[in-house]
């Protein structure tokens, strides 16, 4: 199947590397659950392993989580076409733009985001807030 075709083609620490990062980033916390409790009792792939292993990598890209908010790094997070990481947050969140993330009240002003709402910039905290 894919995966051991996949496997059987890793041939540097680096492909590997990229190989579990990229399954670490599709994998639901429940699933790296799994596998880490996997490797750790046994310190070898067990069939609860192997079968969530081969789930996480035939799903592929289509992330499984019911909100952008549940969805943990910015690779991940940029694999989704619904969500954007945030760099002024640190993570991701609905691709709809946000006031909040305006930093000074020029951007704020600006909305170069086209926050649907209108953005208006509160001085009393130095926020910038939506209509």
């Amino acid at each position: 199947d894919d995966l051991v075709q996949e496997l059987r083609g890793i041939t540097s620490k680096d492909q590997l590397l990229g190989f579990a990062r990229r399954i670490e980033g599709e994998a639901t916390k429940e699933e790296k659950r799994t596998l880490v409790r996997s490797l750790l009792a046994r310190r070898e792939a067990t069939p609860l392993f192997l079968k969530t292993l081969r789930a996480v990598h035939t799903r592929g890209r289509r992330l499984q989580v019911s909100s952008c908010y549940d969805i943990a790094g910015k690779t991940a997070c940029d694999a989704c076409s619904a969500c954007q990481f945030r760099d002024f947050f640190s993570s991701c969140t609905n691709r709809d733009p946000l006031c909040a993330a305006y930093r000074t009240e020029a951007e704020c002003c600006a909305n170069a985001d086209n926050v649907a709402s209108g953005c208006f910039w509160n001085a009393g905290v130095n926020k910038c807030n939506r209509m």
